[in-house]
């Protein structure tokens, strides 16, 4: 099967966030899924922390992961109407129409911050790797990886980008699942 992706890049992480919502809504009824369908999730605890934000301030419904595989918050997300939102690291073993992964840019994943020598790069990398991988396959129909723009798409989307797995990064591309 195949399914769609695609890569958007906004002004800065307000605008980013605010996108992701946005995206949400559109595989949404692009998907004909119920909102609690849809996942938005992020590799990144700060990004976690402004999706919050946002939701709380513009009143966005959402149900937050408290845990890896939290089927009661997916169900609770069922009940409520909410879309699910959660870190890379609580999605494992959940299955979603669509996925929004938040904040996939330059220096974030892998992060930067952290990589003093080539040992933490190399860990970092393998380390966002593996979330990137768990997040991106939680998604049955629509995909969406969000930075960015000045930051530039991450390292780990050009290796996919060359190898031909991913075409058109910056635009809406298919995806060989």
């Amino acid at each position: 099967s195949s399914c769609f992706l695609g890569a958007g890049y906004s002004a800065d992480d307000a605008s980013m966030v605010q996108e992701a919502f946005r995206l949400a809504d559109e595989i949404q009824a692009s998907t004909q899924s119920l909102r609690s369908q849809i996942l938005i999730t992020t590799l990144s605890e700060s990004i976690l922390s402004s999706i919050a934000e946002y939701c709380e301030n513009n009143k966005k419904p959402a149900t937050f992961l408290k845990r890896r595989g939290d089927f009661n918050r997916v169900k609770s997300a069922e009940k409520s109407g909410h879309i699910v939102v959660g870190h890379a690291d609580f999605v494992g073993g959940l299955e979603f129409n669509g996925v929004v992964i938040v904040g996939v840019d330059k220096g974030r994943v892998p992060s930067a911050s952290d990589t003093v020598d080539s040992n933490s790069r190399n860990y970092a990398s393998y380390a966002a790797h593996n979330r990137l991988y768990v997040a991106s396959t939680r998604a049955r129909f629509a995909l969406v990886l969000t930075g960015v723009a000045s930051r530039g798409p991450s390292e780990l989307l050009r290796n996919a980008s060359i190898r031909g797995l991913i075409t058109g990064i910056g635009s809406v591309a298919s995806v060989t699942k």
